[in-house]
């Protein structure tokens, strides 16, 4: 199995756009199919894993602790701490 990754200098907000894939983490598993948005929590190993057959196309933002601390400043910590829980 490849080596698992962790975000921990900077936030990912990620969209998957076609294709699908499984992800392994230290704290479960599962999948993120088209048209899902998803975050993985800063620290959290993991590791994906094409599904399909399909052409695999996604867009990964990836942003600092400024503009994290930014949002926060605008939405609450707490609302921005639900979406990486």
């Amino acid at each position: 199995m490849p080596s698992m990754s962790a975000c921990i200098k900077h936030y990912e907000i990620g969209f998957q756009i076609s294709g699908s894939h499984h992800v392994y983490s230290t704290d479960g598993e599962w999948d993120i199919l088209r048209g899902y948005v998803g975050t993985i929590p800063l620290g959290l190993q993991h590791q994906t894993f094409y599904t399909s057959n399909e052409t695999h196309n996604s867009i990964l933002i990836k942003y600092s602790f400024d503009i994290a601390d930014y949002i926060k400043s605008e939405i609450s910590a707490v609302a921005f701490n639900r979406f990486y829980t």
